[in-house]
């Protein structure tokens, strides 16, 4: 009988041995390449999702109407974050339980503006009716039309912006915060992760309120600063870094304006406070916690809800240990929204004059706008060379800026400094303390100009110069005076305006609020400056009679006030247009002064007509040059005249407007000298050549020299016909620029806006690192207007 043998335990060993190690050879690689799969699938799923990203915002980029500037801290979002072990920090309204702390991230956010899509004519779909356009914008609702081109901006924005996927989940009473259980380089709390996610919302600043009858701001997404009582602050609080933190309630403060020492209630950076004036509508205001669900209720993830992380710790790969600065963690977000740089680019000055409003002196006109190749700017600096300037020279110059971190008596917006290249090889740093003051002399404090116009301020061309001067005390420089060409940036449309309304000049007081004094007449509440062509001022003759020529004005007759025999062309008795053009007449004929009658005109004299307020403000023209200043010129095109209509007829004497002329002016038409023009030789006229300076009882200094000088305006001078009884009144902007004056222009552009996106897989449990991987897009607005 034949019997088997069973395994003995050596054998049985053996071959547990041998299957173990065969086992080993063939299982252990289809593992790692199970890992490897996975994490090339991982890989390519980050690719994948960025590429998308990246091409889905540049899109929306291209066909945006603008992009709101979020440079610094406006494009800067407060986030909480595990503190260094053992600092003992919390953050009210988290985990007390955690050691937390907010750490701030830049350029993760930004603002979209969408154009005006649809049919205006299209009442369908319950489109929303603007009441103050009469159109119809179906970016408010559903459904949407087609982009109106030239692109208008609409009243929707878009939203990116880097936020916890989960940021209302509650843990010890309070919120959780960011959780991430994978790397170990956090504490681990255990449960599901709470990573930053990358957000997309369509939301409406401002809506309609049937009960004021305008629109207001839409409080479920953003504070109303207009319900602060703060003076300089209304509309929406775009910008708040806080704004999906619902812990980030703002407390009351008070604020003490630097400009006019007026003290207000302001809210701390740390969030929104409570309102200081009740909804005129009467509706509840939100709490922070349920503009959060607001913003979550509109927004989409664009990111994966799980193990794809937005924000990424500076980590030594070695030791795995996370970089600190202080107890906070060294961060970088995974996402930037960022504008394009550019440097020194020589803006492009604008035409000067069109073709057919030529005028004397055409060819040393200069442009009053200057542009760069893209709008939109931020961080901006601004080179003013003048004319002559040579480069590596001593010579001054000016530079505009903002002060990154302005103290309590600095200007807190962009403005304008004279810089002395002795002072420093820096000229950024214009407006920092030097140790004995500070580089460069502030001439112009732009963020008074602006916070002037919009509050509808009067004289804020004299308001920002004297803001200014209460910190430098440069009006009493007389080369900085020469040096001086003001302008106002326009960040938004990518430009610089080198000019200025005479309606924004006036006598101001020397401390702030540097209020103007009052006007004079309150049928010309500009203040505009001019003359009266005909007046009697004369206590026998207080009414204004017809007015005469020179041919009948004299002799004294009754209703005839004045007296041509009596006083000189200057004297008070003469002021007015038609007056003072008689005298002469009278003189000349008279032997008193040259028979020059062919070359003597009713005219106005820009340059020393003061504005029409108490103080009879001097003309940035005046040829004084502690008064006026040596720069300023009238803007080509820009001024209209006003007087009485000279031709016969029902509306003879009413105002009109005047039209321009380059030939002698008849009725109803003028003929101005923007530029200075080359001047004769006095002598050859039999004439004694004009003293140095203006003197207004000098007959060549007032009356013949002039007609060569910008700002001469040349009325109808035919002896025989007397301008109609009225005033005349000039408006006209003046500008400072030269012909050959250069500006360079340093600044970020939202015109064309970099994307850089890194999609961070999170690691499996097999696998140690996270995939991560980086696309870059460049975007350009293309219907940003300018």
């Amino acid at each position: 009988m034949f019997r088997k043998r069973a395994f003995t335990l050596i054998e049985l060993l053996v071959v547990i041995a041998i299957t173990a190690i065969l086992m080993g050879i063939i299982v252990v690689p289809i593992i790692q390449s199970l890992n490897l799969t996975r994490a090339a699938q991982a890989f390519a799923d980050a690719q994948d999702k960025a590429r998308t990203l990246t091409e889905r915002i540049a899109r929306e980029i291209n066909n945006s109407e603008g992009v709101r500037d979020n440079s610094g801290t406006k494009g800067e979002l407060d986030i909480v974050v595990p503190a260094k072990p053992g600092s003992a920090l919390t953050v009210a309204g988290y985990d007390n339980t955690r050691e937390l702390t907010r750490v701030p991230i830049f350029n993760a956010k930004l603002d979209l503006i969408k154009p005006f899509e649809g049919d205006p004519g299209s009442q369908s779909g319950g489109a929303f009716l603007n009441p103050y356009t009469g159109m119809y914008d179906p970016t408010l609702h559903a459904p949407k039309g087609q982009v109106m081109l030239p692109a208008a901006p609409g009243m929707t924005i878009v939203r990116y912006w880097v936020g916890l996927r989960d940021p209302l989940r509650t843990n010890n009473g309070g919120y959780l915060g960011y959780n991430e259980p994978f790397t170990g380089l956090f504490a681990n709390i255990g449960g599901r992760d709470n990573l930053f996610v990358l957000y997309r919302a369509e939301v409406l600043p401002y809506i309609w309120s049937n009960t004021q009858n305008k629109f207001v701001v839409n409080k479920a997404f953003f504070y109303d600063q207009s319900r602060n009582t703060y003076l300089h602050t209304t509309g929406t609080r775009a910008d708040d870094p806080r704004f999906f933190d619902p812990a980030a309630v703002g407390v009351d403060d008070t604020f003490q304006d630097p400009t006019d020492g007026t003290v207000h209630n302001y809210y701390k950076p740390s969030g929104d406070p409570d309102y200081n004036v009740a909804d005129p509508d009467n509706t509840p205001d939100p709490t922070k916690e349920q503009m959060v669900q607001n913003w979550l209720r509109a927004a989409t993830i664009q990111t994966e809800v799980s193990r794809y992380d937005m924000i990424q710790p500076i980590y030594d790969l070695r030791t795995r240990q996370i970089q600190y600065d202080g107890n906070a963690p060294r961060l970088m977000t995974l996402v930037s929204f960022q504008p394009t740089r550019v440097s020194s680019e020589p803006a492009e000055g604008q035409m000067a004059v069109r073709l057919g409003e030529e005028s004397e002196g055409s060819s040393t006109l200069a442009p009053d706008v200057f542009l760069t190749k893209y709008a939109g700017w931020a961080n901006t600096i601004v080179r003013t060379y003048p004319q002559g300037y040579t480069a590596g020279s001593n010579q001054l110059y000016e530079v505009g800026l903002a002060l990154r971190s302005p103290g309590a008596t600095d200007p807190r917006g962009f403005s304008i400094y004279g810089y002395d290249p002795t002072q420093t090889t820096d000229d950024t740093r214009v407006g920092q303390p030097n140790g004995l003051g500070k580089y460069g002399y502030e001439l112009m404090d732009m963020d008074t100009y602006i916070r002037g116009v919009k509050n509808g301020i009067r004289g804020n061309f004299s308001r920002a110069i004297a803001a200014a001067n209460t910190r430098s005390a440069w009006l009493g420089d007389n080369n900085l005076r020469t040096l001086f060409t003001p302008y106002f940036p326009d960040f938004n449309r990518g430009r610089v305006l080198a000019s200025f309304a005479i309606s924004e000049v006036a006598t101001v007081g020397t401390a702030p609020d540097f209020t103007p004094t009052a006007i004079n007449d309150p049928t010309n509440p500009s203040a505009l400056p001019g003359g009266p062509t005909w007046t009697s001022p004369d206590a026998t003759d207080p009414m204004p009679t017809e007015p005469k020529s020179p041919f009948n004005d004299y002799p004294r007759t009754a209703g005839n006030a004045v007296d041509l025999s009596a006083g000189t062309f200057s004297d008070p008795q003469y002021v007015s247009i038609n007056r003072k053009f008689n005298k002469i007449w009278f003189d000349m004929q008279n032997g008193a002064l040259p028979d020059m009658r062919p070359d003597v005109h009713r005219f106005i004299d820009l340059r020393v007509t003061p504005m029409d307020d108490f103080s009879a403000t001097a003309s940035p023209l005046n040829p004084d040059r502690a008064i006026g200043f040596a720069r300023a010129r009238i803007v080509p095109g820009s001024e209209q005249v006003f007087g009485p209509d000279q031709n016969p007829g029902a509306a003879y004497g009413r105002v009109v407007r005047y039209t321009r002329t380059s030939r002698e002016p008849g009725p109803n038409q003028y003929r101005m000298n923007f530029t200075d023009l080359p001047e004769p030789d006095y002598t050859l006229l039999g004439l004694t050549p004009p003293p140095a300076n203006y003197d207004p009882t000098n007959f060549v200094s007032a009356v013949i020299q002039p007609r060569y000088k910008a700002g001469y305006i040349q009325f109808n001078s035919d002896p025989n016909v007397p301008l109609p009884n009225n005033k005349i009144r000039v408006y006209y902007r003046f500008q400072f620029t030269q012909a050959k004056d250069v500006m360079a222009v340093d600044y970020d552009s939202r015109q064309l806006m970099t994307v850089q996106m890194t999609i961070r897989n999170l690691p499996q449990s097999t696998i140690p690192n996270p995939q991560s991987v980086t696309l870059r897009a460049t975007a350009s607005v293309r219907n940003f207007l300018r």
